[in-house]
């Protein structure tokens, strides 16, 4: 059966504290038809310098432009199509690292997640040591596996997510957008794949400048806090990191999963209910909830001032009929031009405000690195 999911998501890259760039990216946007599909991606540069941040960006920027073609065609978006993606990016950075003696060294390293808002399951599509985690049910999950000797011996439990952490080889990856060229379908290249999920759900994706950082364990406690909204989650986690050390660039992208419970509208007024919890200013929240109020309450007079013409037109035709019986002439109050003056003035008087149910909140896409054996 089709659902109707509401998302609500933020995207933020941060440069840190130790590094002077920022190779970090990130992207959270919608694409198809009524927004069917939400598309995020947290990149991290490899490279060094202007290389890494180069390779961070084509990424970005391959990934938003080939799934939002992909995204008009009739056929439905699948994980499939984010490794098409991943794959295009991978040859266009290969290329450009031939064309320019500078960037020799760059390349990147992603997790892209492909929601649907018609049905509970998520697509990943994933290279190297950046990570998708969900929260649902209470519980938090990793979804993706590092490509990373490091990352494989935490993910097999030969060692523990703290010696992880602090292990000193930690940054060298398997695998990278760049190095050279490659398909969708190459062996060994980009794991795909799908993950079912009950609403609500939270999930994250993020670099290695966040877990390498912050313990799962402050992760769960972030997703699965009610009082805290995407944007603040994201904002948490940052800040966690940088508490810490802050010695790579950081990203956090959070979407929010919830059942779509909109009342049915019967009448001309706003929903107000669910914009601060969705991210929104809490000014602009208020000023929605006093416009909301006000456009019902001239609904409501409205409705009364239209059963009050109702009952004096039926005094009129009453009157009309005695007058016609009597003789007595009989002449209608002037109520029109009032009724259509109360009516303009009730309706009017307030700006439109523009506010999207879904807000998004993205970072400039950007990180610096030494050498592509770290992000």
């Amino acid at each position: 059966m089709s659902r109707n999911i509401k998302f609500v998501y933020c995207g933020k890259s941060d440069i840190g504290r130790v590094r002077k760039n920022n190779e970090d990216a990130n992207i959270a946007l919608l694409v198809g038809e009524d927004d069917r599909y939400l598309i995020c991606a947290a990149i991290d540069g490899v490279g060094g310098y202007e290389g890494g941040e180069v390779a961070a960006e084509i990424t970005a920027e391959t990934l938003a432009e080939r799934m939002a073609v992909e995204a008009q065609k009739p056929e439905k978006l699948e994980a499939d199509h984010l490794a098409y993606a991943l794959a295009e990016a991978n040859n266009r950075i290969v290329e450009r690292r031939a064309a320019d003696a500078r960037l020799t060294e760059m390349g990147a390293v992603a997790t892209a997640a492909l929601f649907d808002r018609t049905k509970t399951e998520v697509a990943v599509a994933h290279v190297g040591d950046t990570r998708a985690y969900i929260y649902s049910e209470g519980e938090l999950k990793k979804l993706t596996r590092d490509h990373s000797p490091v990352g494989e011996l935490e993910d097999n439990g030969d060692i523990s997510e703290s010696e992880a952490m602090h292990h000193p080889h930690r940054n060298i990856i398997d695998r990278m957008l760049g190095e050279e060229a490659h398909t969708a379908i190459d062996k060994g290249f980009i794991d795909t794949i799908k993950v079912s999920y009950s609403l609500p759900a939270v999930f994250l994706l993020c670099s290695d400048g966040l877990t390498d950082m912050v313990e799962s364990s402050f992760i769960r406690k972030i997703l699965s806090d009610p009082k805290l909204n995407a944007e603040e989650k994201a904002d948490e986690l940052i800040a966690e990191a940088n508490r810490i050390e802050g010695r790579d660039n950081i990203t956090a992208v959070v979407v929010e999963c919830f059942e779509n419970e909109d009342p049915e509208i019967t009448a001309p007024r706003i929903a107000v209910a669910t914009k601060k919890a969705d991210g929104l200013p809490a000014e602009v929240a208020e000023k929605e909830a006093q416009l909301g109020e006000d456009v019902q309450s001239a609904h409501k007079a409205t409705s009364n001032r239209i059963i009050l013409l109702l009952s004096v037109a039926v005094g009129v035709l009453a009157g009309f009929i005695a007058g016609f019986f009597t003789g007595v002439h009989f002449q209608a109050p002037n109520i029109v031009a009032e009724e259509v003056e109360l009516h303009e003035e009730a309706a009017g008087g307030n700006d439109t405000i523009a506010v999207s149910t879904i807000p998004v909140a993205k970072d400039s896409l950007n990180k610096e690195e030494d050498g592509p054996e770290g992000e």
